[in-house]
């Protein structure tokens, strides 16, 4: 649905819970809008590989950028079945001790 309104500035979809009659947006988007998604659990991962540009995933513990990688490797699995090209963009949460 938002994919046909970027692209062509109007849609009239129909669906199980949306339905448009005539919908237009304007001013249409001067670039390619991507479609991020957020979700962990292989339903989240298998939808993010269907539907998105990106998965936003996040890493374990504090200060571990590395714990990131599992998530990230379960994504690049994930979004072999539907053969797409979905990247992720990953949260890791750090703190920063002040000296002093």
């Amino acid at each position: 649905m938002l994919r046909d309104l970027w692209g062509t500035g109007k849609s009239d979809f129909k669906g199980d819970h949306f339905t448009m009659n005539d919908c237009r947006v304007s001013p249409q988007p001067s670039q390619p809008m991507k479609v991020i998604c957020a979700g962990q659990s292989d339903a989240g991962m298998a939808f993010s590989a269907q539907y998105a540009d990106y998965n936003f995933c996040f890493g374990k513990g504090v200060n571990t950028p590395a714990a990131f990688a599992p998530t990230a490797a379960r994504m690049m699995q994930a979004r072999k079945k539907p053969a797409r090209d979905v990247g992720s963009y990953g949260a890791v949460y750090g703190y920063r001790r002040r000296n002093g």
